[in-house]
């Protein structure tokens, strides 16, 4: 399937919902998900996508990404890493700073389990969809502070088009 079929199938199957009254700003994922004919093309073109990129683990932001990214990881024999909003994970945690998703208009502050072993470990970041960066920025310092390098962000849509994040490259379809 070319780049122009992928388009073409996020268009048919990426319904876009109005969420807090920014429209066009978040897609039904979960329909996406669910239907036979995109899920496993979409988990292979991601895949293809960072064919060339080494990591150690693959880390999501909670909770729409954790289907696409446990399938990378699994496809690539690696660790999946579950990057949560505070309170969300047991035992001792590492947490971001606070900070305000721009649509939401909450104070958030995301949080991994301190016992992963991260420091000089490539973690691949997937979200999936970037809309402002802001979730991104924090979970790659996140990362960061626990050790890890980031060797790309990876995501189905990319909303602003931003080419980097923090200095690191976004990759999508």
């Amino acid at each position: 399937m070319n780049q122009e079929d992928i388009h073409t199938l996020l268009q048919k199957h990426v319904r876009a919902v109005e969420q807090r009254g920014v429209e066009n700003l978040n897609a039904d994922y979960p329909y996406l998900f669910s239907k036979t004919e995109a899920y496993p093309v979409l988990c292979d073109a991601l895949l293809e996508k960072i064919k060339n990129v080494h990591f150690d683990y693959v880390a999501s932001i909670e909770t729409l990404g954790f289907p696409m990214a446990g399938a990378i990881a699994h496809a690539r024999r690696v660790g999946f890493i579950a990057i949560r909003k505070e309170g969300a994970l047991p035992g001792a945690v590492l947490q971001s700073a606070n900070f305000t998703v721009p649509y939401k208009k909450r104070e958030t502050v995301l949080e991994i389990q301190k016992d992963i072993p991260l420091k000089g470990k490539n973690v691949l970041l997937f979200d999936e969809a970037i809309d402002t960066g802001a979730s991104l920025i924090h979970a790659v310092n996140l990362l960061k502070m626990a050790g890890a390098d980031v060797p790309a962000l990876l995501t189905l849509t990319n909303y602003p088009n931003l080419q980097k994040i923090e200095g690191i490259d976004v990759l999508s379809l």
